[in-house]
């Protein structure tokens, strides 16, 4: 079946639908389907080019910056795009497209790859990523959702739930929740000779790892109060040492953004130094194939979300690799860590979480027993539930299912 995927940007862009339809697709691609993204272009890459298995199409009309761009110069979005939809779905015989996250922002341009599925009777899925954009406009992103699309397809039941209560008009039949998927083989538990390894090479001998794998962008992930336990955790493990995966960057180039960003990392800064915490907290500048070999060689991996955390990856990939994994009681993060089996679920309040977290991280440092149990039940639930194989064939048979439904003249689920 040849399926096509929609979205603003792809490697060697990272972030973290990128790098999801990055592991999901060659695996659709390894389990029969032929998959043809449309992407952003990019500097140094090519236009056109086969990566792991999936044709990937560039071009200037899906860049984001581009869109704003055009229009503030009050450009036709919808025939700009539209041309080029019609181009990409015609030319690859595309039978099914899943657009990934294209209800961020760009009416016109959503509304230009609807027209053109429809008017070549080919099924359309949104798959949602996220159903809350901070700062952007909520109701062009529901005029978005609302198009009719022949499936909606959020990555956690949580997304599900919350669509459901902020628009219950649109019909429950309407969704179909495919839960995320990982690379089991690349995040998987480390021998102990590779764990000691890994751990001179990144210059941890020595020390209890708690690894908080995300980027230090604002405060929404818990980065104050999980700099804060770590002063609790220091009082009983002084060896104790907390790993940042990488410091807040700006998006674009502006002078304001930049200096937003600067000001925000002095502040991390300043505020590890007021704890003295200097020598416990290393914020490092990982790429994303050092991220399975820090997952693998922590202690303990926590994700302490204050805000909705519409799926959280990072706790599953923790748990595929045998790690203990500690994350606040948050969106879709409940879906994937069984509180006392693969780790600890702690509350959300963000003046109460340093104190939770501490003493969760505590009781993970002082039961070894307890912690090989969190990781091997970790493990197991990862193979069992969230492996990337399960992902790409829902995703395929979804597919299926859309067109069989074309093609037997009945309408789907719009």
């Amino acid at each position: 079946m040849k399926i096509g995927v929609i979205h603003w940007s792809y490697p060697p862009i990272i972030g973290g639908v990128e790098m999801h339809l990055y592991t999901i697709l060659p695996e659709m691609v390894k389990q029969g389907a032929e998959v043809f993204v449309l992407t952003e272009g990019v500097e140094g890459a090519k236009d056109s080019e086969v990566v792991n298995g999936v044709n990937v199409k560039r071009c200037r009309e899906m860049g984001f910056s581009n869109l704003r761009q055009w229009a503030k110069e009050g450009k036709d979005i919808y025939s700009l795009t539209k041309d080029r939809f019609s181009e990409f779905l015609s030319a690859n015989g595309i039978e099914a497209v899943m657009a990934h996250n294209l209800h961020i922002e760009h009416f016109e341009l959503s509304r230009a790859l609807f027209d053109s599925c429809r008017e070549r009777n080919i099924p359309m899925s949104l798959v949602i990523h996220n159903h809350k954009f901070p700062g952007l406009d909520e109701e062009l992103m529901w005029r978005i959702v609302e198009l009719g699309w022949n499936r909606l397809v959020p990555i956690s039941r949580f997304i599900e739930r919350s669509m459901q209560k902020m628009r219950p008009a649109i019909p429950k039949e309407r969704f179909e929740t495919i839960l995320h998927g990982i690379d089991i083989e690349k995040f998987k538990p480390a021998s102990d000779d590779e764990k000691r390894g890994l751990r001179e090479k990144y210059g941890f001998i020595g020390r209890k790892v708690v690894l908080h794998p995300a980027r230090m962008g604002g405060f929404m992930k818990g980065v104050i109060q999980a700099t804060r336990a770590m002063a609790k955790v220091k009082e009983k493990f002084p060896e104790c040492l907390l790993v940042f995966t990488g410091r807040a960057k700006p998006m674009t180039m502006s002078e304001r953004e930049n200096r937003e960003v600067q000001q925000h990392n002095e502040f991390i800064d300043s505020f590890i130094e007021k704890l003295g915490l200097e020598k416990n907290v290393h914020i490092g500048d990982y790429s994303y194939p050092d991220i399975p070999k820090l997952t693998q060689i922590c202690d303990c991996l926590i994700y302490p979300t204050i805000v909705d955390e519409a799926f959280g990856l990072c706790p599953v990939e923790g748990m595929a690799c045998g790690v203990p994994v500690v994350v606040t009681r948050s969106g879709g993060m409940v879906e994937s860590v069984v509180d006392g089996v693969t780790g600890f679920i702690v509350e959300r309040d963000k003046h109460a979480v340093s104190t939770q977290l501490a003493e969760k991280i505590i009781r993970i440092f002082s039961d070894q027993d307890m912690a090989c149990s969190m990781g091997r039940e970790g493990r197991k639930r990862a193979e069992d539930i969230f492996d990337k194989s399960r992902m790409a064939r829902d995703f395929i048979n979804l597919c299926r299912e859309m067109a069989d439904e074309l093609k037997k003249g009945r309408q789907v689920r719009c």
